[in-house]
């Protein structure tokens, strides 16, 4: 939109909902005058504050994704093009990483639970870090779409080449991380959820096939979202007052009160999906649990060997499980 300043808007969305996914995920559709409806509003709800308060992936690097799986879509939608959506998200993330030193919510409040610090991060100014991140990202996002280039010859090639040759892989063998875990959960809840086909193509091998988070687990936090989280449209100034005042006084109990927290029955599903993970495996991130990491190709060559996909197939399949059960 012209005259529209992506990187103010998200900072002030953020002001407003207290929220960096919502905050990111609306900056990016008012730019690009692509409105977001209420149902994928209400999916990314537990995307924010590291997955629902357990210091992950930032919040507003999980709603960058998303835009761009929505926004370019259309453009490289196809099959054969599909992954140059992963690409421009790993390298959204890589960027966003180099910029300001971590794309961990954890990192940035001091540590990996920001539920059991909430207090600490308000007092010690380490919430404003929320703002540097949203005012960054959101331009580095923004910068991919002006104009959008011709994605082998935009990013490094070698990185491009083995995200393609990966992507591949993944499609031969009829899997996405993210986007299995949706149908599943679908098919075993009987809930629509093929409005988010768009916005999970990103989350494939972590970010992108970056390693981080794992897109089965963000299948659960967008289910979960879609039945239990809040439009953030309904949310002024005051909510946010509100949330860092509690915060103050209840530090991380803010989280389970209702009253205060609009979000609360959506994080706290989340959460159940994110330690259930965490618990069985060790980690939530794709490089630990899978293996694979796109800087050292031996890693992708055993994947294929050992026939890897069949173990995120099966950790798909319980994330569905529990999420059903959960809904």
């Amino acid at each position: 939109m012209e005259g529209l300043d992506i990187r103010k808007e998200a900072v002030k969305g953020f002001i407003k909902v207290f929220s960096c996914a919502h905050s990111m995920l609306m900056a990016s559709a008012e730019q690009h005058r692509r409105p977001v409806d209420v149902n994928m509003l209400k999916a990314v709800t537990g995307l924010g504050a590291g997955v629902a308060t357990m210091g992950d992936i930032c919040g507003m690097v999980n709603g960058g994704v998303v835009a761009l799986g929505n926004l370019l879509a259309p453009i490289y939608g196809s099959s054969a093009d599909e992954w140059k959506i992963a690409l421009f998200c790993h390298e959204f993330y890589r960027q966003t990483r180099e910029a300001t030193g971590t794309c961990s919510c954890g990192e940035i409040h001091g540590g990996k639970h920001l539920a059991r610090d909430f207090r600490k991060a308000i007092l010690t100014g380490k919430t404003f870090k929320c703002f540097e991140m949203l005012y960054k990202g959101s331009g580095i996002l923004d910068d991919f779409f002006t104009p959008i280039p011709d994605t082998p010859l935009f990013f490094e090639a070698e990185s491009a080449a083995r995200i393609q040759s990966i992507h591949e892989h993944f499609q031969k063998n009829h899997f996405h991380c993210c986007r299995t875990t949706l149908e599943l959960i679908q098919e075993k809840s009987g809930r629509d959820l093929s409005f988010l086909r768009q916005a999970a193509t990103g989350f494939i091998g972590g970010i992108g096939f970056s390693g981080t988070l794992c897109g089965a687990v963000v299948g659960g936090v967008l289910a979960a979202g879609a039945a239990h989280g809040v439009n953030p449209k309904m949310s002024d100034y005051s909510d946010t007052v509100k949330i860092i005042y509690h915060g103050l006084l209840k530090s991380d109990k803010i989280w389970n009160d209702s009253r205060v927290f609009k979000a609360e029955r959506a994080f706290e599903v989340n959460r159940k999906i994110y330690e259930l993970i965490e618990s069985t495996y060790g980690s939530c991130d794709c490089c630990i649990i899978s293996g694979l990491d796109i800087e050292r190709p031996e890693t992708f060559m055993n994947y294929r060997e050992v026939n890897g996909i069949a173990r995120c197939r099966d950790i798909a399949e319980r994330i569905a499980w529990e999420t059903s059960a959960l809904l």
